[in-house]
């Protein structure tokens, strides 16, 4: 469902960074899964094993993976 969001439980030796690139396919969302879930980011790098997370809707990411990317030419 667009602009929904899901929810998720941690597995061992997880982190946001890893969580993101596996729901994602990338890092942009970081941010908003950290927003999403307050005081997550006080739970240090490893989370706990167990843990619920909400995570945001991909169509609500607007950063650098989803966004479309320039290429320059060097030579024509």
């Amino acid at each position: 469902m667009p602009g929904s969001t899901i929810t998720i439980i941690s597995q061992q030796n997880d982190s946001v960074d890893a969580i993101c690139f596996r729901h994602y396919g990338g890092s942009s969302m970081v941010e908003k899964v950290l927003e999403a879930n307050p005081g997550l980011a006080a739970r240090g790098t490893i989370l706990p094993i167990g843990l619920t997370l909400t995570l945001p809707a991909p169509d609500q990411a607007k950063g650098p993976d989803r966004a479309e990317k320039k290429t320059i030419k060097l030579w024509d």
